[in-house]
């Protein structure tokens, strides 16, 4: 039972992306969960992003208050028991608190962190659209079904989402406006949008 945050790109390899990817302190490890695909465009592929156990206390998404009652309602629907539901957000929460620690002794997640990795996954010359997942997987990450909506925006929508983005939702951004790129070496360059 932890947060995973996937990555979803059309245009390019993973050859390509890896190295922009640990830039940032992440991984792109390939994964081909069915659900996901399920509204994957030709072309597009999913990349795990986790460094470590899991993705649990990403600064992406709103896990405040009413989390806990919203994940025991669901997980009482799945049939599970008050004593197993009590244990489950009790891990959750160690996890949680866990998960904060690694990232305070480490690299630090943040919106910030994600709006930038999108920019620079941009830079790429092949790239034509990227996206996150945040999901709380309770199976595993590869086999989980489970329903997830496509929603498409620009880059401002799109690094203003992060912070709200819903667990279950794939939040794509797609090439349409120039965006500023960080060259290596550290100035920014307007880069002219390719045709979708």
């Amino acid at each position: 039972m932890c947060y995973f945050i996937t990555l979803v790109l059309r245009g390019s390899d993973r050859a390509a992306i890896a190295p922009v990817v640990m830039r940032h302190g992440r991984r792109a490890t390939p994964i081909h969960n069915p659900s996901v695909e399920s509204i994957l465009k030709p072309g597009e592929a999913q990349f795990l992003t986790t460094v470590g156990h899991c993705d649990c206390g990403t600064a992406l998404g709103q896990r405040g208050r009413g989390q806990a009652a919203k994940l025991a309602k669901k997980l009482a629907k799945k049939g599970w028991s008050p004593s197993k539901i009590e244990r489950g957000l009790s891990d959750r929460t160690r996890a949680d608190e866990r998960a904060q620690g690694r990232q305070r002794a480490h690299r630090p997640d943040s919106v910030d962190l994600w709006s930038n990795l999108i920019r620079d996954l941009f830079a790429l010359p092949d790239v034509q659209q990227v996206g996150l997942l945040l999901h709380f997987y309770s199976r595993n990450v590869e086999t989980e079904v489970f329903d997830v909506r496509r929603s498409t925006v620009g880059f401002d929508d799109f690094a203003a989402r992060l912070p709200k983005i819903d667990t279950r939702e794939l939040l794509m951004v797609e090439r349409s406006a120039p965006l500023i790129c960080a060259n290596n070496d550290g100035v920014g360059s307007y880069r002219k949008p390719t045709s979708l």
